[in-house]
């Protein structure tokens, strides 16, 4: 059933009671919608160097908990290690014998700070990831973006995105 007597002006309302009184409307800045992955990102994430071991990435993984690790050698992105590239060795015990180098995800999707929230969403589903690291224009890591934060975005502000 659509709603279509519900107008843009009635769910401003409901943030600012000025709007209805003719005076100027002012959203504070938790209510403006995001709108691009630099918005909702993850700035300067913790990262891992690809000889370092599973255990003590599992280690830091646990501590922080985060489920992905950008793998970086230098200032170059290389890789994702994510809870899912080390749940097998969990289970073969090997954590202390295997480098996240050799455990990592290094076919990698990647974002922009000024990347549509709703494309990136539609690229981890696509391609079937949990997270999207964010490259600036020189191709270095400056954030990342995992699902949960879209959903979380998209939990919050598509509902009135769709009305207006």
């Amino acid at each position: 059933m659509a709603l279509s007597w519900l107008t843009p002006e009635m769910l401003l309302e409901s943030f600012d009671p000025a709007w209805a009184q003719g005076q100027p409307q002012s959203l504070p800045p938790v209510c403006k919608p995001a709108q691009e992955v630099g918005d909702i990102m993850t700035e300067d994430p913790l990262t891992v160097a690809p000889d370092l071991s599973l255990a003590e990435a599992l280690t830091r993984m646990s501590q922080h908990r985060f489920r992905h690790l950008p793998v970086v050698e230098g200032h170059k992105l290389v890789g994702i290690l994510s809870d899912r590239d080390v749940l097998g060795f969990v289970r073969r015990g090997s954590l202390s014998q295997t480098s996240v180098g050799r455990a990592m995800t290094r076919k990698l999707w990647t974002a922009a700070r000024e990347t549509p929230i709703l494309t990136a969403a539609s690229l981890m589903a696509e391609h079937h990831v949990s997270c999207l690291p964010v490259l600036d224009r020189h191709g270095h890591l400056v954030g990342i973006v995992s699902a949960s934060d879209v959903l979380r975005c998209l939990s919050v502000h598509a509902p009135v995105q769709a009305w207006l």
